[in-house]
Parts: structure tokens; sequence; C-alpha cells
């Protein structure tokens, strides 16, 4: 199937038909856009979540204990991302965190 499709397409361009070359670029380049921006509402999810359990915590446990379990979820965080969108999120996150941890101490 993917033959016939390659040699279609070979075929129109070759008369001269660029309308349906032009079509298969965008359709790629919006799904890829689609990807991007679903990791990144991911992420934001995610970093939400993150920091609402960061807020409670804050209320209930000191600050060393606090940083090195926020430093914890980073890089399990960061180990556990499946796109380069999550990664540098989760990388500026065990950053922040573990500067945190730094001056708790």
């Amino acid at each position: 199937r993917a033959q016939k499709r390659k040699q279609a397409r070979a075929a129109a361009i070759a008369a001269g038909d660029t309308t349906s070359l032009r079509t298969t670029q965008e359709d790629l380049r919006s799904r890829a856009q689609k990807r991007t921006d679903d990791a990144a509402a991911y992420v934001d999810k995610q970093l939400d979540a993150l920091e609402a359990r960061a807020a409670r915590l804050l209320q209930r446990r000191p600050i060393q204990v606090r940083a090195r379990h926020e430093t914890r979820e980073a890089i399990a965080m960061a180990k556990g991302a499946r796109s380069e969108a999550e990664r540098e999120a989760a990388r500026a996150r065990v950053t922040a965190a573990s500067e945190r941890l730094g001056k708790g101490a």
C-alpha cells in the first residue's frame, strides 16, 4: 500500500501537481505540533500537581525534608519523561529542587 502511495505521489509530482506533496508536509507538521502541544500540556499538568503537593507539604514538613522530597520527585519525573519537552521541564525542576535543598541545609 505504501509503495502504491509513493508511486502515485511521484506521478503527481512529475505531472506538476505539488499540492498533494504540500498537504502531506502540512499534515506531518500539524501532527508533530499536536504531539508537542500534548507533551507540553502533560508536563504542565504534572508540574501543577507537583506544585500543589509541594504547597501542601510546605504546611506540614520542615524545609529540609520537603526539598529532599521534591528533588526525588523531580528526578523520577526526569527519568520517566517521554519527550524532549518533558525532559527539559524535568531538568529545570531537578535543578530548582536541588538548589532549594542546598539552601535549606
